[in-house]
């Protein structure tokens, strides 16, 4: 990332606190990420999923740099980087087996 080339980044030129309230200001990106989605209807409403997921993910050495979940526990999305993409799938795939 270099806030020195063009377009990296945005604003708005007026001081107005209602034109800066609705502008994007800036934003930023991370090269060589995998999102992974886990969704099931046998998430819902069951205690320790995402728990035994990030431990799981921790005991396989996988950094977990996002996490997203929806209101209807039907999914967990994560990111990590695309080197331990396999390892995460890998480990989740292990813990879940039975399930």
């Amino acid at each position: 990332f270099n806030s020195s080339f063009r377009g990296s980044r945005i604003f708005t030129s007026s001081t107005s606190h209602t034109d800066r309230d609705s502008c994007v200001c800036g934003f930023a990106s991370i090269e060589k990420m995998a999102l992974i989605n886990v969704e099931g209807s046998g998430m819902m409403g069951v205690k320790g999923v995402a728990r035994r997921m990030f431990g799981t993910l921790e005991s396989a050495g996988v950094n977990v740099v996002l996490i997203s979940q929806a209101s209807s526990e039907h999914s967990i999305t994560f990111a990590t980087s695309m080197e331990q993409a396999q390892d995460a799938k890998v480990s989740i795939e292990e813990e879940f087996h039975k399930d």
